[in-house]
């Protein structure tokens, strides 16, 4: 059985913690939704930016990995993997980006 409020509760959950500065808790809350299926990629940028907030580049730099997976084409996405690279000097691939 599926539970469609499943995705909006923990779209209000995610965005609970953030307002609450508790950007680990946040992240979670971000992976949980996107593991859900059919959710939507809302959850890009706010995931990586969260495991910024919390102080995991290396988590950041995955889920802007993951987020680029998820919409390619998308310039945003392509702009913060290349965000995330420069933050982790890998300029050569922020560059080629």
């Amino acid at each position: 059985m599926s539970f469609p409020r499943r995705a909006a509760n923990r779209f209000r959950l995610a965005t609970i913690f953030r307002g609450l500065n508790d950007s680990a808790a946040e992240a979670v809350a971000w992976e949980d939704y996107l593991r859900l299926p059919g959710a939507p990629a809302v959850a890009c940028p706010a995931l990586p930016e969260a495991y910024r907030r919390a102080g995991d580049l290396g988590q950041a730099l995955r889920a802007c990995e993951r987020c680029l997976a998820l919409d390619p084409e998308n310039a945003d996405r392509l702009f913060d993997l290349a965000d995330a690279y420069e933050r982790s000097e890998r300029s050569s691939e922020a560059v080629a980006l």
